[in-house]
């Protein structure tokens, strides 16, 4: 009896986590809100940004500009922030941070760019844009 008790606890919290991580990110994933994070802050189409791995929390995305260069970044989607930094960075930027946040029920992502504690750019995505 207790068993049955304990592994029914068990099975509703791994159901409750389950339900907190994917509202997290509504209906995103986190490479998609890295992929958008790096759009915004880019001025690019989400749909130009590549996924290229992921290794843990690390994932990597690069875009090709017009004249062909190629520019990789990788990110780290936590709460509410996208830490990111570009190919030649060892660290996290922290000059120019990405926000998210999701609308409508999880439906809807809006990614902002801020300079030094001003916001420089905004756009919001839909899982269509990802498409």
């Amino acid at each position: 009896m207790a068993l049955k008790f304990l592994a029914t606890i068990v099975a509703m919290v791994l159901v409750a986590l389950s339900v907190q991580a994917d509202n997290a990110t509504g209906h995103f994933s986190e490479e998609q809100i890295c992929q958008a994070g790096i759009a915004t802050n880019n001025v690019r189409s989400v749909k130009g940004i590549r996924l290229l791995a992921r290794q843990g929390k690390i994932i990597t995305v690069a875009y090709t500009r017009d004249d062909g260069e190629i520019f990789g970044y990788a990110c780290q989607v936590e709460a509410g922030e996208i830490r990111w930094r570009d190919q030649s960075m060892t660290r996290w930027n922290k000059n120019i941070k990405l926000y998210y946040s999701l609308a409508d029920g999880g439906t809807r992502l809006d990614i902002r760019s801020v300079v030094l504690g001003e916001e420089v750019l905004r756009q919001s995505f839909t899982t269509a844009d990802f498409q």
